[in-house]
């Protein structure tokens, strides 16, 4: 692959695809499923149904995010790779006990992480001018798994 593409193209462009079409391939039944009237008496919240204009809405917001945030952050985090040297290539991978201790720790840092930043993103300015996009969609539904604004 990487005489066709670059580390860069693998990483970033490779990456945002897996990306959607994983995301899309997910949430397509539960976007689906909520305009089944059979699907409908296992909604939740049952008050609170969704148009098609909400889902509209929402993806827009889900495709802005994923090229103009994601994509960024993804790019940024190939760059930072490159910088501290962390290997690419495949005979460099970690065993898998190593890499499942890896992913654990990440896991736990990167959890932690949203945890706090989300509930700071929850007081007074923040959440009236940055995080209140986030909570434009009140019921769940299919496509909304990932709908996030910083």
């Amino acid at each position: 692959m990487t005489d066709n593409y670059s580390k860069f193209a693998i990483a970033t462009w490779g990456s945002l695809l897996a990306h959607e079409i994983a995301y899309f391939l997910i949430s397509a039944p539960g976007f689906l499923f909520q305009f089944i009237p059979a699907m409908r008496s296992y909604k939740i919240q049952q008050d609170k149904p969704e148009t098609w204009d909400n889902q509209w809405k929402c993806l827009k917001l889900i495709f802005f995010s994923h090229f103009f945030i994601q994509l960024p952050m993804i790019s940024l985090t190939f760059t930072y790779t490159e910088i501290m040297d962390i290997p690419f290539s495949y005979n460099q991978i970690p065993l898998w006990y190593q890499l499942l201790l890896k992913a654990f720790v990440c896991l736990l840092i990167e959890d932690s992480w949203h945890y706090f930043f989300h509930r700071m993103l929850h007081r007074g300015a923040l959440y009236k001018h940055i995080h209140k996009i986030h909570h434009n969609f009140q019921a769940p539904f299919g496509i909304a798994t990932e709908y996030a604004h910083p």
